[in-house]
């Protein structure tokens, strides 16, 4: 059963060690959620806004990345491999510390910044 939370407000939800594999949360709001340990495979986050969240830990392999936000996000520890579309991809002061890049290279420990 796929689930469909286009656009939804998922402001500070606690959504840890949720299963949202395939899940449709474009257009989504997901400021200052809690998707620790969420796996999050091949989900569709376009467009989705994840400012402030956690995502330490977070399975994002092969997710619709397009124009996702995760400025302030936590992503220590989260794997992006496979991530699409990451043309445009915000994540300013965004933390990755041993982050899974989308190419498969690992971010071993930065503050990112624009």
């Amino acid at each position: 059963m796929e689930v469909n939370l286009r656009g939804s407000n998922l402001i500070g939800v606690n959504l840890s060690h949720s299963i949202l594999a395939g899940a449709n949360l474009s257009h989504a709001n997901l400021s200052n959620a809690n998707l620790r340990k969420a796996n999050l495979h091949s989900a569709d986050l376009s467009r989705c806004t994840l400012e402030s969240a956690n995502l330490s830990h977070a399975r994002l392999k092969n997710t619709n990345l397009f124009s996702a936000d995760f400025s302030h996000a936590n992503l220590a520890y989260a794997d992006l491999t496979g991530g699409k579309d990451i043309n445009i991809l915000y994540v300013d002061d965004a933390l990755l510390w041993n982050t899974i890049l989308p190419d498969g290279s690992l971010e071993v420990g930065a503050r990112y910044t624009r």
